[in-house]
């Protein structure tokens, strides 16, 4: 499993510049959002990042 609970918390610290991380049921996997944004899924061992053509 990809987010085990101690990989959830590393990840908290390392993005906690950008804002509260909180996980979220979604999709068959677990959504990634940092204040009410989904930047990402985690699903079946794997991380997929939702990208933007907006920089």
């Amino acid at each position: 499993m990809f987010l085990s609970g101690s990989r959830f918390t590393q990840l908290q610290h390392g993005v906690s510049s950008l804002g509260k991380l909180k996980k979220k049921s979604q999709f068959g996997g677990i959504g990634l959002l940092i204040d009410g944004v989904l930047f990402a899924i985690s699903s079946d061992g794997e991380l997929y990042l939702r990208g933007s053509s907006h920089a």
